[in-house]
């Protein structure tokens, strides 16, 4: 991965060139290991040296939810889409589950190299907020192989972070979360959108003082602003809110780096793309379809898939 505080620097012009080298190595090193995307280049005659740029990724068929999911003919499709090398830096150590609903849950396979992405995005998502090692955390998302709890698990550890991963409510309580906010005097909980309203609305009606709160990260939901409003009111300080995008197939999580900004990506690990309804790239500013690819993980990997969002 490149340095961070370089990254977030560069330029569009300097973040395009490094995305054109990251999707070069990807695809002559690691398509000829993935059994999905070697038989769809294959059949649809596409050769790798016709993908030259981020740009050339359209001539890629896109890749559904559909593609990927286990059937009840076949439960072995997603294993199409870890790379396949005896090399012990390809060997799956780590699974995550889609939440199936839209389709069966799907799981997605980290290798040891992931999981130090997982880490370097999760120290990303903290500077981002300006968090530091003085901060108390307590995870709030259910315990689960899902990616919110897990990258929020990594990152909080990688940072050094006294953290306190609690399960949510289905494991150690909504009541002992609460006290155990109160007892840390925690400076930042993550959690569910409408979960942390909870916790925080029950403790208001019990009087437990949770006023050491100074960030809460959301995510798994959307957030909308009146959400937003009621957190705040609840706690009446200037605790800062930040909402968190992701989704499995993406293996990690991006966040706000301010309420009222958009979502910061990692340009060395993925190429986004907004498409319209035929499947056309808009205009900058323009509403589409999320499309991701991956440009450095090894595991589960896709190119071009459709997110839905």
């Amino acid at each position: 991965m490149e340095n961070w505080e370089k990254l977030s620097k560069l330029s569009r012009e300097e973040v395009v060139k490094l995305q054109n080298r990251k999707l070069s190595y990807f695809l002559r090193n690691e398509v000829p290991k993935h059994p999905y995307y070697k038989n769809l280049f294959l059949k649809n005659k596409i050769k790798l040296n016709d993908i030259k740029t981020v740009k050339d990724l359209k001539k890629i068929p896109f890749t559904t939810k559909e593609d990927i999911a286990p059937t009840k003919n076949n439960p072995g499709l997603p294993l199409r889409f870890v790379l396949q090398d005896r090399n012990e830096k390809y060997k799956p150590v780590h699974v995550h589950f889609t939440a199936g609903r839209t389709a069966a849950p799907t799981p997605f396979y980290y290798t040891n190299y992931d999981i130090e992405n997982m880490k370097e995005a999760g120290k990303r998502m903290m500077s981002l907020i300006k968090a530091s090692k003085n901060e108390i955390a307590v995870n709030a998302f259910p315990y689960a192989p899902h990616l919110a709890f897990w990258q929020t698990y990594f990152a909080l550890n990688a940072c050094k972070i006294m953290s306190l991963h609690s399960g949510g409510g289905k494991i150690l309580g909504s009541e002992k979360i609460i006290r155990a906010i109160a007892g840390m005097k925690a400076t930042t909980l993550l959690a569910m959108p409408g979960y942390a309203y909870h916790i925080l609305r029950i403790a208001k009606d019990e009087k437990i003082d949770l006023g050491s709160l100074n960030n809460i990260i959301l995510g798994g939901e959307r957030i909308n602003e009146g959400l937003r409003n009621k957190i705040k009111t609840l706690l009446k300080n200037k605790v800062k809110i930040y909402g968190t995008y992701g989704f499995t197939e993406g293996k990690t999580v991006w966040t706000q780096c301010d309420e009222k900004s958009g979502y910061h990506l990692y340009p060395d690990l993925e190429y986004m793309e907004v498409v319209d309804d035929k499947g056309e790239s808009v205009g900058e500013g323009e509403k589409g379809e999320i499309v991701y690819s991956a440009l450095d993980w090894k595991g589960s990997v896709v190119l071009r898939y459709k997110t839905g969002d």
